[in-house]
């Protein structure tokens, strides 16, 4: 059974580091060979850490067994992150995150939803596609980096009405 709850629930000083670990591990597995080695290079744990930090108010964990198997998190309108582990893929928590997400979009008064999809992650555009969300545009956007340095990335932009 999967629960589905608020990661400022349940100290979320504790589970920092399980959902960083998570994040980082689904990232590389989804991310890694879209971007150029340099980028993937410093994506370490502790970069995801650090990211985590300002999202942890507005981010829900999936969690089976005591074990956090999938993190999302909301900013603004939109869906920011959503990583399951790959262990749990096709069992049904990535559709039970995305859908306990949208609602707290809709329970907050979003009319339209989005989500950014780097480009060329086919598996996750396939994912949104099957759950109503349609593709947009296509924007050069940046994509997250070490303080004073920058890049970006073709990335399809995704909306739903919810």
């Amino acid at each position: 059974m999967t629960i589905f709850r608020p990661l400022a629930d349940h100290g979320a000083e504790a589970d920092m580091p399980g959902v960083a670990a998570l994040w980082h591990d689904s990232w590389h597995d989804g991310h890694a060979a879209l971007l150029p080695p340099p980028i993937v290079a410093q994506r370490d744990v502790s970069s995801f850490a650090a990211r985590l930090v300002p999202l942890a108010a507005s981010s829900t964990v999936a969690v089976q067994d005591g074990q956090i198997v999938g993190f999302g998190a909301l900013v603004g309108s939109e869906i920011d992150q959503l990583f399951v582990a790959r262990a749990v893929r096709g069992t049904g928590v990535a559709s039970g995150l995305l859908a306990v997400l949208e609602n707290a979009l809709r329970e907050a008064g979003v009319k339209r939803a989005g989500i950014q999809c780097l480009e060329g992650n086919d598996r996750a555009l396939a994912f949104y596609a099957k759950h109503g969300w349609q593709a947009t545009e296509v924007a050069d956007l940046p994509i997250w980096m070490p303080e004073g340095q920058s890049a970006s990335h073709p990335t399809l932009m995704l909306a739903k009405d919810l």
